[in-house]
């Protein structure tokens, strides 16, 4: 009976839940987890302020606070959360606890959603309190309208961005390289190719945040911009992806 409990197999959920207290109890992963609050807090209150040429309304503050809050730090916190073990030389001790490489990235991936999922909840609720408050402010009433296809839109666009970040971090696994590369190589990618007019033309077909453009502004994507979505998406998370987590399997930590 000890024997079979000894190689009785990890439930899944239980590697889940220890990567998802690894993206907390590391010092890097609870400061930008803090940075990130500050952040979705300091981008809804700018758009209270100064909300341009629209309509202060509930939907532009999550809208805008997931777009360009959630969407610009989540994927780091995602190299973060699978790069750590490699760089505190943990990993073997993870795989000696749950063998099955497969198992352990797969919880990799479901923590960093997971920890996106709750930051989305924390934005809206953010996003609620700031448009309350500057309703009161101005003597106005709050305004509660939101698209659904915007947010399920933005939403989309935040899971893949997530996925590129957990793609760069199985391939490099390196904090600092990943990083790096998660954000200058696009950049320097859509540069260079706005130099080259057949490529620029195509662009969203190789470049996912040209493709990800109108996801954010809603689900009435053409039959070729959901083509194009899934070609980038497959350039840019399938295959860095797909070779980490080959290199995992099959190499050596």
């Amino acid at each position: 009976m000890s024997a079979l409990l000894a190689h009785a197999p990890v439930p899944f959920l239980r590697v889940w839940s220890a990567e998802n207290r690894k993206v907390v109890n590391t010092r890097a992963g609870a400061v930008f987890l803090g940075l990130i609050a500050l952040a979705v807090v300091g981008m809804s209150v700018v758009m209270a302020i100064w909300p341009g040429d629209s309509e202060l309304t509930f939907g532009l503050l999550v809208n805008g606070s997931a777009s360009m809050g959630l969407a610009m730090f989540m994927p780091i916190l995602a190299i973060l959360a699978v790069t750590s073990e490699f760089s505190q030389r943990t990993l073997a001790v993870t795989f000696a606890l749950e063998p099955r490489r497969g198992r352990v990235v797969a919880g990799k991936i479901a923590a960093a959603l997971t920890t996106t999922a709750v930051l989305l909840v924390v934005a809206v609720a953010v996003a609620a309190v700031v448009l309350l408050g500057a309703a009161a402010v101005r003597g106005e009433t709050a305004v509660w309208d939101i698209e659904g296809g915007v947010f399920v839109g933005t939403l989309l666009t935040l899971v893949l961005v997530v996925l590129q970040g957990t793609a760069f971090g199985l391939l490099l696994r390196s904090t600092p390289l990943a990083i790096i590369t998660y954000l200058i190589l696009p950049s320097v990618f859509g540069f260079v190719t706005m130099f080259i007019s057949p490529i620029r033309d195509a662009l969203p077909w190789f470049e996912l945040s040209n493709a990800t453009v109108p996801l954010i502004e809603g689900l009435a994507l053409t039959g070729t911009q959901w083509a194009q979505l899934a070609s980038a998406s497959f350039l840019w998370i399938a295959v860095p992806g797909g070779i980490g987590v080959w290199r995992l399997l099959k190499g050596d930590l």
